[in-house]
């Protein structure tokens, strides 16, 4: 684990001893031991740890753990308690990191979602979710991702009924989960070469985007000759 090497480098034993006990412990007390800590950046790394644990039961505490921190170690703290709880209204905490938080938990708000909602009603309740903000191509890129790949199939169908920008957005998302599948089929030995596809990959052959990569991903030879 990259706090105990930490540890090994560069703290003493009652450091070293407190660490190990705070990586143990439950958060709160893994928090309160972090705080005796005398090495800063061991310190610090451990109040992240300890918060983040903390930040999907009470985010609450977890804020109040990372208000032991200072600066940026301060904003990254915040971040990553946002982030692990998928809390917008926490980056408003994050001092400089404020910015890429509200990207970054943009982003998740696209994870767990119901398979069968539309998507039109995901992308309204994200929307509601991040008050005053206004995702970018990126931002909606990455909620797309997060929304789509438990879905099946993906194809770009799903993207219809989504303002411009949006649609965009799922349409790079659907390409991108559908070059992932052939590659990782590919890899497999299960994407032949010629004939048809496993089932696995039919399921998106009514999407011709789809059957433009699978044609460019034979012709490129990323396929298994003997299916």
């Amino acid at each position: 684990m990259r706090l105990a090497s930490l540890a090994l480098l560069c703290c003493g034993d009652s450091d070293l001893q407190v660490l190990g006990e705070a990586l143990e412990a439950d958060a709160p007390l893994a928090a309160s031991l972090c705080e005796t800590i005398t090495e800063p950046r061991i310190r610090t790394e451990c109040v992240w740890d300890a918060a983040t644990r903390m930040a999907t039961s009470d985010l609450s505490s977890a804020v109040e753990a990372c208000a032991s921190l200072s600066g940026s170690d301060l904003d990254e703290c915040v971040f990553l308690v946002a982030e692990t709880a998928r809390s917008f209204e926490t980056c408003l905490g994050a001092g400089e990191m404020r910015s890429d938080c509200e990207r970054h938990v943009f982003g998740r708000f696209g994870e767990g979602l119901p398979v069968d909602q539309p998507l039109a009603v995901a992308v309204m309740e994200a929307r509601s979710s991040a008050p005053g903000f206004t995702p970018d191509a990126t931002c909606w890129r990455d909620y797309m991702q997060a929304a789509l790949i438990p879905r099946r199939p993906v194809t770009v169908s799903v993207c219809e009924g989504l303002e411009l920008e949006v649609t965009r957005a799922c349409a790079e998302a659907v390409a991108g989960i559908q070059a992932r599948s052939l590659a990782n089929a590919h890899e497999r030995g299960a994407f032949p070469c010629a004939g048809p596809l496993p089932p696995t990959l039919a399921t998106m052959e009514d999407d011709e985007g789809f059957l433009r990569l699978v044609a460019a991903a034979r012709e490129a030879g990323r396929c298994s000759s003997e299916p």
